[in-house]
Parts: structure tokens; sequence; C-alpha cells
């Protein structure tokens, strides 16, 4: 890794030898790698609660997401056009339903220190 003065990365390489570039721009980041495929962040928030609300793949895609006043995700949406919600517990922030593009939802229980103790599918199935 490399770090800029600020201490945000600008230059990671992973395992495999492929290199990353970090620039840093006004509510986004870009990043290429060796291959010189680009992606763009697009965030909003500040400080730890910035959060990517839509970015642009490689293949010039793009995935947006949505989140709650807590800065916790809410949906997101694929570049089909797919939309997928999170149902919350406001306390805890636990996820609660999950309800795909399909509108089919899966629901979760959890006990007092926030284990999941049961799922709920669509067709009514527990486990």
């Amino acid at each position: 890794y490399r770090y800029d003065d600020t201490g945000r990365v600008t230059e990671q390489v992973n395992p495999e030898g492929l290199d990353y570039r970090f620039e840093y721009g006004e509510r986004r980041v870009i990043i290429t790698d060796s291959l010189n495929r680009r992606e763009v962040l697009y965030t909003e928030g500040e400080g730890g609660l910035k959060r990517v609300v839509k970015k642009e793949h490689a293949d010039g895609s793009i995935t947006r997401s949505e989140y709650d006043e807590a800065g916790r995700l809410k949906a997101q949406t694929d570049a089909a056009g797919r939309r997928t919600e999170y149902s919350l517990h406001m306390a805890s922030g636990a996820v609660t339903a999950v309800t795909g593009p399909d509108g089919r939802t899966v629901r979760y229980g959890y006990n007092s220190q926030r284990q999941v103790t049961s799922v709920t599918y669509p067709d009514g199935l527990r486990s």
C-alpha cells in the first residue's frame, strides 16, 4: 500500500500482482487497475458516514445504493435495474427482511444477543 499525506490509499498491489491506483476528487474516487480498467465511486456524506451512492463499473454498468439517516444500506439497484430492499430494526440496525427484485421477501428473527435465530423464506418455510 501507498498513502497520500492525508492517509488515503493511493496505490495497492494484490497477491496476484494486479496494481490499483486511487484518485480522490470531491465526492468521488476513481480506481484504475494495471490493465487500465476504471471504476468510479460517487459518495455522499462526510467522515465516518461517507457512503458510496453510485458505482460506475469498468464495463460501463452502474450500481446505485440508498441509505437511511443513520447511514445504513436500505436499497441497491443493479445495472439491470433490479432493486433489492433491506428492512432494518431501528434500534439495532439488524436486517429484519430482504425483498428481492422479484418482490419476494426473506425475514430474519434475532435473539437478545443480536444473533439470527430464524429465517422465514417467501414460501413460508422457516429455518
